[in-house]
């Protein structure tokens, strides 16, 4: 399953955001954790509606009649994005939250909900994955 909110999802974690703002205290980079972590929690929800409603069918691609589908899914079309739909959705999670998102080990295991350390082996395991995938030497 991709890691993609359902149509309106993005404006619902933006509203989500906007209404607990006041209750928000600390950095800018809390600041990001936190929203990467309500974030999360909508697409965890969607993933757990998804799977009781099985009947229901899945939302669609995004309609590429823009120009900026048409770009977004030109970007996306070669063996990095191809690789990346070979992790578990876990480390695919983890890998685009530290490289897209440039959170820290920290801010990741906060908004994911665990520590440091299984972040840490998680992103081992995905970059050696890629790596292999990506036919690259692994050196350490």
């Amino acid at each position: 399953m991709p890691v993609s909110l359902a149509p309106g999802g993005l404006g619902e974690v933006f509203h989500d955001v906007a209404r607990n703002v006041h209750s928000f205290e600390g950095t800018e980079s809390n600041f990001r954790s936190w929203v990467f972590t309500i974030a999360h929690n909508r697409l965890v929800d969607q993933w757990r509606k998804a799977a009781r409603h099985r009947d229901d069918p899945l939302p669609g691609p995004i309609d590429a009649t823009s120009a900026e589908a048409e770009a977004l899914a030109a970007a996306t079309d070669g063996p990095a994005f191809a690789a990346l739909d070979s992790l578990t959705e876990g480390q695919r999670t983890v890998i685009l939250l530290r490289t897209v998102a440039d959170l820290s080990l920290d801010e990741v295991a906060e908004v994911l909900g665990t520590n440091r350390n299984a972040i840490k082996a998680v992103q081992h395991r995905a970059v050696l994955r890629l790596r292999k995938i990506l036919h690259e030497p692994v050196t350490n």
